[in-house]
């Protein structure tokens, strides 16, 4: 692995490993004249990495970078920073953030099983009463009343699930430590998150404006999931 510092800019490129003879004769050089076998390094690095068209990397990148790849591989770290934000990367998410990069063609093809997941009541059954309740049964109501076969938990279970892979606005977005889908289906909103590698819907209601700006705060990457609706 090669780091090169100049103007604040860092570049890293895996190196092969040297033969034998490239190798003496390296140290023939590096213990003659340091200086020297720097500049020619730097010369040689420079050209591999513009010919290779590599990343370039600030400072507080690479710090990060080497932080979180403690806890995953460097591989999978550079595939995260060359796709998402370095600011919205950190140890806690990274790890989910790439089980949605993992899964991102599959849920552009509609291959996700997609059900209720626990949400933040422990289990499905019960985050989909309590969300039943806080939505169907509530002020908010009167709109699932033309959304719904009937008022009913099931069906209210059901149209979430039917509606996932018609969402529009898709996006995969982060708090700082939990990792998000969410989009819209007309006014409602729906929006789940991986419990122990399995994708569950944690939230379904309506939304007058059809939007929620918040979420994009933490923006990762955006999806099309309803190509087969278009």
């Amino acid at each position: 692995m090669a780091w090169l510092n100049k103007d604040q800019k860092y570049k890293c490129h895996l190196i092969s490993k040297l033969t034998d003879l490239q190798y003496h004769n390296f140290l023939i050089l590096f213990v003659k004249n340091k200086t020297q076998t720097e500049y020619i390094l730097f010369k040689k690095l420079y050209i591999l990495f513009d010919s290779c068209n590599l990343g370039v990397y600030e400072e507080k990148e690479i710090i990060k970078l080497n932080e979180i790849a403690k806890n995953i591989s460097l591989e999978s770290t550079v595939e995260l920073f060359d796709r998402i934000n370095y600011q919205n990367i950190n140890t806690h998410n990274a790890k989910k953030i790439l089980l949605y990069l993992r899964d991102e063609n599959n849920f552009k093809k509609n291959k996700i099983n997609i059900g209720w997941g626990p949400g933040n009541h422990g289990d499905p059954i019960t985050n989909i009463e309590e969300h039943f309740i806080k939505h169907v049964l509530s002020e908010e109501g009167m709109h699932w009343k033309l959304l719904l076969d009937k008022i009913s938990c099931d069906s209210y279970k059901k149209y979430a699930i039917d509606a996932f892979y018609k969402m529009k606005n898709v996006i995969v977005h982060t708090d700082g430590t939990n990792v998000y889908l969410s989009g819209f289906y007309e006014n409602v909103f729906i929006i789940g998150r991986y419990h122990n590698d399995i994708f569950g819907i944690s939230s379904c209601y309506y939304v007058e404006n059809g939007e929620k700006n918040g979420r994009y705060k933490g923006i990762c990457f955006k999806l099309i999931l309803n190509e087969l609706y278009l």
